[in-house]
């Protein structure tokens, strides 16, 4: 019998090669040795790789290419600029311009240099804390946060992030109950130097307009010299953004308001002549020369003064959106028609109004005025002096 363990074995079919069985069977280990070597090294490159793909979640993939804060807002201003708003009509220059502002403050306190896809929810806090540094009224708050969370959105859709921190992070403020002027009020707000005395004339007379129009600070402050005409035989108000730097809430702002007469009787008409003889594009250019929208800020300060000296303070108290609502409410006692009392303040049907309007716009101007003569504050305006006797 031979001697198998010293028998000589054809390596890979080739017989000019030859070796002892205990050779190839040292060979045959060392080669699976190197084999299990790399497979192993094979194994340790998937779980690399799978850690990798892991690691590159959405966000951080979208990190590569997301935008910086500074020019991801441009983007998104830019796009709600040329797109249409609500019901398809365009965005007001106001509802642009509050955006722009509170989105600017966020991302100049989050770094204009950083990456969309780098905000967390630690970045959130951050701008709570800021809005509370700067004493931001919750309400105000909420506006903020919800801009930023449309803005965030936005960016989602448009695949630059995928992930929105800002989302449900908005408190929710109930709604108070409208404020209105009582009579007291009124007649210890219109006894203050400012209307007895009167030496600014922004100061004297939009509160006066808001009074007896129900009319937005906002749309007071911006009037031009031009916005004052005769139309039928009547003064009116003709509320507009012709101008650059004028801005309209909705479409039912733009409209036509007739001047009460007790307005006429303070000098208004002549005041407005006064301006335009002195070549003035602004009835108010003595609130200074911001933009049209930021005037009604500065208006709402001085007016805060007035109601300081008067005692008129608290946290509920009337401001200059009170004057609206007092107009509203006096309009309504007075069985004003819905349809009407829309059309003189500008309404969308959207800020209290309780029912439909259906009938349109009446263009009936007499008919307005009539209306606008129903507001009687004879009493509580019986010290105020015509601008053009002080």
């Amino acid at each position: 019998m031979s001697d198998k363990s010293n028998q000589t074995i054809p390596v890979n079919n080739t017989p000019h090669v030859t070796l002892s069985a205990p050779a190839l069977l040292k060979k045959i280990c060392k080669q699976a040795d190197a084999l299990n070597q790399t497979q192993a090294r094979y194994d340790a490159q998937i779980q690399i790789n799978e850690a990798l793909a892991q690691s590159l979640s959405p966000v951080s993939a979208a990190a590569v290419s997301a935008p910086t804060l500074q020019q991801g807002l441009q983007t998104y201003l830019d796009r709600l600029e040329s797109t249409p708003g609500h019901k398809g009509q365009p965005r007001a220059k106001s509802t642009l311009n509050k955006t722009r502002s509170r989105l600017s403050k966020i991302v100049k306190w989050l770094g204009q240099a950083r990456s969309m896809s780098e905000i967390r929810q630690c970045d959130v806090e951050q701008v709570k804390a800021e809005m509370l540094a700067e004493k931001l009224a919750p309400k105000t708050q909420a506006h903020y946060l919800k801009e930023a969370s449309s803005w965030f959105k936005w960016a989602i859709k448009n695949e630059l992030v995928t992930n929105n921190p800002f989302f449900g992070s908005a408190p929710h403020v109930e709604k108070d109950d409208p404020v209105i002027f009582e009579p007291e009020q009124l007649a210890a707000v219109f006894q203050h130097p400012a209307f007895t005395s009167p030496k600014k004339a922004a100061s004297y007379w939009i509160p006066l307009l808001a009074l007896y129009t129900g009319a937005r600070s906002g749309e007071l402050c911006q009037l031009s010299v031009g916005d004052v005409v005769q139309m039928d035989g009547l003064w009116v108000l003709s509320l507009d953004d012709d101008l650059d730097g004028q801005t309209v809430k909705n479409r039912n702002a733009r409209r036509l308001v007739p001047i009460h007469s007790k307005l006429l009787e303070f000098g208004f008409i002549e005041f407005c002549q006064a301006q335009r003889q002195r070549g003035e594009t602004w009835l108010f250019h003595d609130l200074g020369s911001d933009a049209r929208e930021y005037l009604s800020n500065l208006m709402s300060k001085r007016f805060g003064r007035v109601l300081d000296s008067c005692g008129i303070k608290g946290e509920k108290r009337p401001t200059m959106h009170a004057f609206r609502r007092t107009v509203a409410t006096i309009l309504r006692a007075n069985g004003v028609p819905e349809q009407h009392t829309a059309e003189l303040l500008g309404h969308d049907n959207d800020l209290g109004l309780s029912y439909t309007i259906y009938g349109g716009r009446s263009r009936n101007l007499t008919l307005l005025k009539s209306i606008i003569e129903k507001l009687d504050f004879s009493a509580e305006t019986v010290d105020v002096m015509s601008f053009w006797t002080c």
